[in-house]
């Protein structure tokens, strides 16, 4: 499993990338990271969440739930809801993509957006980039969770 994260703060995002299998407390870990004191991640002003490389998902329901519950209160302090981007190829990552919709929908403070094609999900955040990858380059330091 692997969970990476980069931010950049010139566009205001940070992107995650879903490789393997990805469990709850992989989640947890990384939202303990975007919280702790100092983290870039704390600024970012939308998440692009990139599954193409996703290969397991172990969330249920109830640990869908869970960690919805916990994002929604990392950003209960924000005046609008955080802005997720979820990159979804297939009908399988598109559901779970769908019920973590539904249920931040329910908890409040995330705003879920699912998209197919990566430039659609490029469009929607209004960059002029071929290809998210181009986002992992220059001064870009990758936070691996």
């Amino acid at each position: 499993m692997s969970l990476t994260v980069c931010h950049r703060p010139e566009t205001g995002l940070a992107i995650v990338r879903l490789d393997g299998r990805v469990t709850l407390e992989d989640h947890i870990r990384m939202i303990e990271a975007w919280l702790s004191p100092g983290s870039p991640l704390l600024t970012a002003r939308a998440f692009i969440v990139d599954a193409r490389s996703l290969t397991a998902y172990d969330l249920g329901f109830s640990e869908m739930m869970r960690m919805s519950t916990r994002l929604s209160r990392a950003f209960a302090g924000l005046a609008e809801a955080m802005p997720f981007l979820l990159l979804v190829p297939d009908d399988w990552r598109f559901g779970m993509a769908r019920m973590f919709q539904s249920l931040s929908g329910i908890v409040g403070n995330i705003d879920v957006h699912i998209y197919e094609r990566e430039a659609d999900v490029l469009r929607a955040c209004c960059l002029d980039i071929p290809r998210l990858d181009a986002l992992w380059q220059d001064q870009s330091l990758p936070l691996a969770i």
